[in-house]
């Protein structure tokens, strides 16, 4: 017939094998090198490979190794000042992840903290309002209740302490 049409193939098997084994060597380089970084207390460079490789866990533990040091303020600015603005919203939304746990909302408000004081971190659009910023303040409430009922048990057990002493 004058309406069909012949379809040729090709296969593209071993080409998409060895895009896939060249995808998997640079994550594997990216990899080792985080955790060269890591070892070599170069946590800024380690802490942005753990972002871009999507390692919300590994990008924790460094966060805290940051933040336990002295210069906490300025190792966690040049780790943000690097990233991209993408990289500044997946920042964002793993630090909402980390929020929604009690175990790991310390480094998650750390980073808020940080976030929300310089405005070039800023989220601007309305979309991430609904997606980011809700949750954020959600959750961040709930930890400031529990915080503020641990430090009026604190009082208490003050109180109770001071009575046996005298």
């Amino acid at each position: 017939g004058g309406d069909s049409a012949i379809t040729v193939w090709q296969d593209m098997s071993d080409e998409i094998l060895e895009q896939k084994k060249r995808e998997d060597e640079e994550v594997l380089l990216k990899e080792e090198e985080m955790y060269a970084n890591e070892r070599k207390k170069n946590y800024k460079s380690a802490a942005v490979h753990a972002l871009e490789l999507n390692r919300p866990h590994k990008l924790r533990n460094i966060l805290e190794k940051m933040i336990a040091s002295k210069t906490a303020e300025e190792q966690i600015n040049e780790f943000v000042s690097e990233l991209e603005k993408e990289q500044i919203k997946k920042l964002w939304e793993i630090v909402r992840d980390w929020n929604t746990r009690g175990r790991t909302c310390a480094v998650a408000q750390f980073m808020i903290s940080h976030l929300v004081d310089n405005k070039e971190y800023a989220l601007n659009s309305t979309a991430n309002v609904d997606t980011i910023i809700k949750p954020l303040l959600a959750y961040s409430e709930r930890h400031h209740r529990r915080i503020e009922k641990i430090l009026q048990n604190s009082y208490l057990l003050d109180h109770a302490l001071a009575c046996m002493q005298k």
